[in-house]
């Protein structure tokens, strides 16, 4: 409709045709040139055409000539958008990107979550980030501080602090997981909702302080079972508490 273009003007907003690849590599190339570049592309489905860009280029040119340059560009992404009702625009590739080395990977689950990562995504001089949009949480209220704060990468949030089991939850699935937590409540299970925010930087430490308190864990994701960021979470804690806790994982069917 133009409003970005009306507000910002041409030479800041360019509308690209359907084509991922070239928008990500013209991407990479902007932020190579010295520009600040925010590429979206809406659906994280179709950031699969442009796994070249991304993987190969965005996130590993910095060490390919040698640091000389920086690659300080945005990419936004929707995930799990119509509850697997279609093929596309509903799958949940946060975890695929974030194993790639070189990227960093914000899933925030709240306005002010969102607001702190992107400020710190857009002050970025040096890195490739990918800024993981829930579909889920684009539904969601809450307050937003007026001040000019950021919230830095690598640093998990415990959205409801209590004593008897950890639910590390990503995304839309935090503010399930509070309400779980809400209704075991009232059965006297006291629950702990621990929130990444971001999966690169992956705040590890938190975690493990956190199931260390509770004695058990529960993680709760979109993203299929194998292979996923579940299983990341239960190796962190299995690799540092002992003896190893109960652990439980509950996501999209394989």
């Amino acid at each position: 409709d133009g409003a970005l273009v009306k507000e910002f003007g041409s030479e800041r907003v360019c509308y690209a045709g359907i084509c991922e690849t070239q928008m990500y590599g013209a991407g990479v190339g902007a932020a190579l040139a010295g520009t600040r570049p925010i590429v979206d592309i809406f659906w994280s489905d179709f950031a699969v055409e442009a796994f070249g860009q991304l993987v190969l280029q965005a996130a590993k040119i910095r060490f390919k000539i040698a640091y000389k340059l920086d690659c300080p560009v945005v990419f936004r992404l929707d995930y799990a958008g119509i509850d697997y009702k279609t093929v596309h625009h509903s799958g949940c590739y946060h975890n695929w990107i974030a194993n790639a080395p070189g990227l960093l990977v914000a899933v925030p689950s709240t306005p002010a979550d969102v607001v702190g990562l992107w400020r710190t995504a857009l002050r970025d001089n040096k890195d490739p980030v990918c800024m993981m949009n829930d579909r889920g949480v684009q539904g969601v209220s809450g307050p937003v501080p007026e001040d000019d704060y950021t919230i830095p990468f690598g640093v998990a949030d415990v959205k409801r602090e209590s004593s008897d089991v950890t639910i590390a939850a990503v995304g839309h699935y935090v503010h399930r997981a509070l309400e779980v937590a809400e209704d075991l409540a009232k059965e006297g299970i006291d629950v702990e909702v621990w929130d990444p925010r971001t999966l690169t930087p992956f705040d590890r430490e938190s975690l493990i302080k956190s199931v260390k308190k509770t004695g058990a864990m529960v993680v709760v994701d979109q993203a299929p079972k194998t292979f996923g960021t579940t299983g990341e979470f239960a190796m962190t804690v299995a690799e540092a508490v002992d003896p190893i806790p109960p652990m439980a994982r509950v996501t999209t069917m394989d």
